[in-house]
């Protein structure tokens, strides 16, 4: 995962450097696949 053209190892470690704080990076990050109204999850997308 990219943010601002930083690589982090994990979705967890992007979160982090968001918020300064211990985040589950799985189910902080959203997405929203193209055809779809609403956002998920990118635990949702992992367990699919």
């Amino acid at each position: 995962m990219a943010i601002n053209g930083k690589r982090f190892t994990s979705p967890s470690a992007a979160a982090v450097s968001i918020t300064g704080n211990s985040v589950n990076g799985w189910i902080f990050w959203e997405c929203k696949m193209p055809g779809l109204n609403s956002w998920k999850t990118i635990k949702n997308l992992r367990n699919q």
